[in-house]
């Protein structure tokens, strides 16, 4: 199991980063280096 833990300045920040997709890109991520792991 993997656990990120992501700080950001302020409120407003970390909204923007969640409206843009960053936390749905961080769950594509492990997906995709997860199934990598699997072919080494």
């Amino acid at each position: 199991r993997y656990t990120a833990t992501a700080i950001h300045r302020d409120e407003a920040t970390r909204k923007n980063h969640e409206e843009m997709g960053f936390f749905d890109g961080w769950g594509t991520v492990v997906d995709q280096l997860a199934q990598y792991v699997k072919t080494i």
